[in-house]
This record gives structure tokens, C-alpha cells and sequence, in this order.
């Protein structure tokens, strides 16, 4: 059963301790992919992406969401878990929702 839940300070920071712990556990994967792993390359993409993203924030700022959650879609896949995948979409729930309301200071 859905039950709506205020955002605030303390369900930010049990939302921030569940993200860490699962991309703190699959950076150590990260870490160990064989040279020849295609998310190497794809890391390397992804950090031109925000840089240019960065020069150009201006402009731009709409698609660090986006690039957020690639980034942190590429860094949970290489746990091979499942569960983590789904923990991502529902983090990305979350936060697109909180967001949608208020974008005065997105930019930031």
C-alpha cells in the first residue's frame, strides 16, 4: 500500500545511506572489471558528457538529471544485482517528484 511521505531532513539522509552503502558496494565491482569491459568506455563517455554539460550549465542544466541517473545506473550495474537496479528506479521516483514541484533553484 503507497502512503505519501513528507521529504524531509531524516528521509533525506535514510535515502542518502541507502544510496551510499549500494554504490559504495558496486564501486568495489567497478573497480575490478577487467580492463576490456565495455563500462569503461562508457565511464569515459559519461565524464566528457559532464564536462561539457558543465561548461555549458547555462543552458543545460535540465539534462544533469538525466546524466545523473546514467551515471549512477552505469556504477550500480556492475554489482549484477537485481536489486539495486530496482533500488535505483525507485530513488528516481523519489526524486523526480520532489523535484517537479519547485525547479527555482535547479540551476544550482
Amino acid at each position: 500500500q503507497w502512503s505519501m511521505k513528507q521529504f524531509d531532513q531524516s528521509y533525506a539522509e535514510q535515502l542518502f545511506e541507502l544510496r551510499e552503502m549500494l554504490e559504495t558496494h558496486s564501486l568495489q565491482h567497478f573497480l575490478n572489471l577487467p580492463d576490456h569491459d565495455p563500462r569503461w568506455l562508457q565511464a569515459k563517455t559519461m565524464l566528457e558528457r559532464h564536462r561539457l554539460l558543465r561548461d555549458n550549465i547555462g543552458n543545460s542544466f535540465r539534462m544533469f538529471s538525466q546524466l545523473d541517473r546514467d551515471f549512477h545506473s552505469l556504477l550500480l550495474s556492475a554489482a549484477d544485482n537485481i536489486f539495486f537496479d530496482q533500488s535505483l528506479e525507485i530513488i528516481s521516483v523519489i526524486f523526480h517528484f520532489h523535484y517537479q514541484w519547485d525547479e527555482s533553484d535547479l540551476k544550482q
